[in-house]
């Protein structure tokens, strides 16, 4: 097995982050999009200074594609109430099923959510101690919180998951992921005695993490040790490594769509209005001898005064040939988008979603 610093994703992994990034920054619009600054649209120039470049950013449009085509992906799979056929108790507890009391429902929306961006979710169910709980009964458990909860883990905070043989069976053998903003790893494995522990990495005062240093738990179910880890990856491939997600290729488009934007946009604001050009004059210089750059006042009704007889002001107006080029370019794209839901194969889509979550929420 190969090794990885406590805290660090498997090279497998983290080679998708930086797509994710992207991914999770399309679903959310054009804030997330913009803040991502040059790596996601050019300067014009390589001269550019940062007010140039903040100028170009505010005037380039975003098309917020990826985030309604998400939407109405969400709205599809969760466009009927989801039922659940269980006792009244199960029914009950559904309506508090994470760490965080939200419901079914919520877990659900957000498990839907997380696959669509990254196809790579985790969720755990952790069982917790009877050593935490005092005078626990049957009567009194609920109430008390003595409950299973399901943790929902982003792609970016799973660091491991990987499989091995467990006498005859093949099954998850150990599992990192990070919390705390970074400031816990908790690892979930099975034992040389073959049962679920637990082992949770704290930072120290300094951040750091420290692979020989953690608490330990055996967690229990009916006073019995578990032989298997509770934890399952929601994606549409069934593999324990990433892969694309279904919104990949309209990110693309996206991106592809938001840089034509920018050659737009730039195109714009240097070709909206004529190019003057003023010959035949010379530059006035100050006592030292340096030419002084004039100051003309090129708007609308603004006068050009030139102390010279031999001075001529003309203007160039740009050939729109290329913005037109442009226009068809980013009209192709835009075409290209509205139909992305079509051109994905929607129906088998949300079946191998739909059944993939409700696999797992079932597990």
């Amino acid at each position: 097995m190969d090794s990885y610093p406590i805290d660090q994703p498997t090279t497998e992994i983290a080679r998708w982050h930086s797509r994710w990034a992207l991914n999770r920054a399309f679903v959310a619009g054009s804030d997330a999009v913009k803040a991502m600054g040059e790596a996601l649209l050019p300067k014009m120039r390589a001269d550019d200074g940062p007010e140039h470049y903040r100028r170009h950013l505010l005037n380039t449009t975003f098309y917020p594609a990826t985030s309604k085509i998400a939407l109405g992906i969400e709205g599809l799979i969760r466009r009927k109430p989801a039922t659940m056929e269980a006792s009244d108790r199960v029914q009950l507890l559904s309506r508090s099923i994470t760490p965080r009391n939200h419901g079914l429902d919520d877990l659900s929306a957000e498990l839907v959510r997380e696959t669509l961006i990254t196809n790579f979710t985790g969720l755990l169910t952790d069982h917790p101690s009877r050593d935490g709980f005092q005078g626990l009964n049957a009567e009194n458990a609920d109430r008390k919180g003595y409950r299973p909860r399901v943790s929902l883990y982003r792609g970016e905070s799973i660091l491991e998951v990987t499989e091995g043989p467990v006498g005859l069976n093949h099954q998850l053998i150990r599992v990192r992921l990070l919390e705390d903003r970074g400031r816990r790893v908790r690892v979930l494995l099975i034992n040389d005695d073959g049962f679920y522990e637990q082992r949770v990495h704290q930072a120290d005062e300094n951040g750091q993490i420290d692979e020989d240093r953690y608490t330990s738990s055996i967690p229990q179910i009916d006073k019995k040790p578990l032989t298997e880890i509770p934890f399952v990856l929601v994606n549409t491939h069934g593999g324990t490594i990433p892969g694309p997600s279904i919104l990949e290729s309209t990110v693309d488009l996206n991106l592809d769509h938001y840089r034509l934007s920018g050659l737009m946009s730039n195109l714009v604001w240097q070709t909206s209005g004529p190019l003057v050009t003023i010959t035949g004059f010379t530059r006035a210089t100050d006592k030292n001898g340096i030419e002084i750059d004039p100051q003309w006042d090129f708007g609308p009704n603004g006068v050009i005064e030139i102390a010279s007889s031999e001075a001529k002001v003309g203007y160039h107006i740009f050939d729109p040939k290329n913005a037109e080029l442009l226009t068809c370019q980013l009209e192709t794209i835009q075409t290209h988008l509205a139909t992305q839901l079509l051109r994905l194969g929607l129906p088998s889509t949300l079946i191998a979603i739909g059944v993939a979550i409700g696999d797992k929420l079932a597990q």
